[in-house]
C-alpha cells in the first residue's frame, strides 16, 4: 500500500485528482482573441508590398458611434393670466379672506370662471388653475359672509342696545 492510499484516519483516504486533457486551442493571455469582423492588428512601421493588380487594400477603421436622437418639443402653450389670477386670490381668500370680508373669494370665483372659459379650446393652459382658484374661493367665501353678517349684525345691534353706564 503507497503512502496516497493509506488512510489519514479511521474513514479518510486521498483521493488523486487526473490531470486536466490538453484543450485544441487555449486562450493565450498575452495575445488578442480572433475576431471575425476587423482584421488582425498590424505594425504600422511595417512595410508591405501593394497587392497584384495595383489594388490597394482599404485601411479599416472601426464604427462610429450611433446618429444623435433628434427630438423635437412641442411649442409652450402660453398660461392664462386669468386663471393665474383666479389662483392667487383664491389662497389670499383660504388664509385672509374672513378678515377682507370675502371680497378675495368673490374675486377668486369670478376669475375662475373667466378663467375656465379662457382655456376651454384649450389654445391657453391654466385650467387646473382656474379650477383651483374657484375650489377655493366657493369653500371659503360662505364662512367669510357669515361672519361678515355676523359682525355688521353685531356691530348694529351693539349699537342700538342701550349698555348701563357703570357706576362708581
Amino acid at each position: 500500500m503507497s503512502d496516497q492510499d493509506k488512510p489519514l484516519s479511521d474513514d479518510t483516504r486521498v483521493i488523486r485528482i487526473p490531470e486536466p486533457r490538453p484543450m485544441a486551442h487555449r486562450f493565450d493571455p498575452g495575445t488578442a482573441p480572433v475576431s471575425w469582423d476587423r482584421p488582425p492588428a498590424m505594425d504600422p512601421h511595417e512595410r508591405r508590398p501593394y497587392p497584384a493588380g495595383g489594388q490597394t487594400e482599404r485601411p479599416w477603421y472601426p464604427p462610429g458611434p450611433p446618429p444623435a436622437l433628434v427630438t423635437y418639443a412641442a411649442p409652450a402653450v402660453p398660461s392664462s393670466t386669468v386663471s393665474v389670477w383666479a389662483l392667487v386670490l383664491g389662497i389670499v381668500g383660504v388664509f385672509g379672506g374672513w378678515c377682507l370680508f370675502g371680497l378675495p373669494n368673490i374675486a377668486a370665483i369670478v376669475l375662475g370662471h373667466v378663467g375656465l372659459s379662457d382655456t376651454k379650446d384649450g389654445r391657453k393652459s391654466g385650467r387646473g388653475m382656474a379650477i383651483t382658484g374657484l375650489v377655493t374661493g366657493y369653500v371659503m367665501v360662505l364662512p367669510a359672509i357669515i361672519l361678515f353678517f355676523y359682525m355688521v349684525i353685531g356691530a348694529g345691534m351693539g349699537a342700538a342696545t342701550p349698555s348701563p353706564s357703570p357706576s362708581f
